[in-house]
């Protein structure tokens, strides 16, 4: 018997997306240092080649929002901040705000922009000039739990933990996965039903093996505990 071809019927996974809105401040330049590092007054800004709306644009993008949980915030908000050196590369990344998982992946988000700047200068000689961006990101709608890879992703965690083995085979096998999406991101009161009790009991114990953390479901704004379905359906091929 060779592994199985799994699919997941996804007419059956009902589900509310999130959908986040990220909100960029003004981009200013808040001082610059001169040779002997200490803080100036810039006579030329540094400024990126493309412009400051590319460049918001490439922070957007490089942002995984499927990181980031709201912990039951609507809006959540960060002030990045970085540097210009003198050669133009982006340096010294920091986010400050409230929400670890927002300040991380802004930092990554900037970190991975690897043009360069054309940097500032005092009396026609580079320095290195720091800048500020205020970020925020808006969660509209309620929202379901998420696996932190997808649910896809968790789907596939599950059929390759089943020991085929155990089942007692059919070629064409289908069950429903539930369990609570805990406020923390674990799951508990895992329950299979399905025609085939040995596939139930199987896909019961692959599920308590799988690791990861999900992404709570938000209900008007707060972190709350939910049943969550799944479907899997199974084909053997002989």
């Amino acid at each position: 018997m060779t592994l199985p071809s799994n699919s997941v019927n996804q007419y059956l996974l009902k589900k509310t997306m999130k959908k986040l809105i990220l909100l960029f401040g003004v981009l200013l330049s808040i001082f610059a240092y001169s040779q002997s590092e200490e803080k100036n007054a810039i006579e030329e800004k540094a400024y990126f080649p493309k412009g400051n709306q590319v460049f918001r644009t490439m922070i957007s993008k490089n942002i995984r929002t499927d990181k980031i949980v709201s912990n039951g915030n609507q809006n959540i908000h960060c002030e990045l901040t970085f540097v210009i050196d003198r050669e133009g590369n982006i340096t010294d990344v920091k986010a400050f705000g409230d929400n670890k998982e927002f300040n991380d992946e802004a930092v990554n988000a900037i970190s991975q922009i690897k043009e360069k700047w054309i940097p500032g200068k005092i009396n026609g000689v580079a320095v290195r000039s720091r800048y500020k961006v205020p970020l925020d990101m808006k969660f509209e709608n309620d929202t379901q739990p998420t696996y932190f890879r997808s649910n896809e992703g968790f789907i596939q965690g599950v059929k390759e933990k089943i020991s085929f083995k155990k089942i007692k085979e059919k070629e064409n096998m289908f069950c429903e996965i539930s369990f609570v999406v805990e406020t923390n991101g674990k799951i508990s009161n895992i329950n299979v039903t399905g025609d085939n009790e040995s596939l139930n009991k199987e896909v019961i114990r692959a599920v308590s093996k799988i690791k990861g953390r999900w992404n709570p479901a938000i209900i008007n704004g707060a972190v709350v505990s939910q049943v969550f379905k799944l479907p899997l359906e199974i084909n053997v091929i002989r």
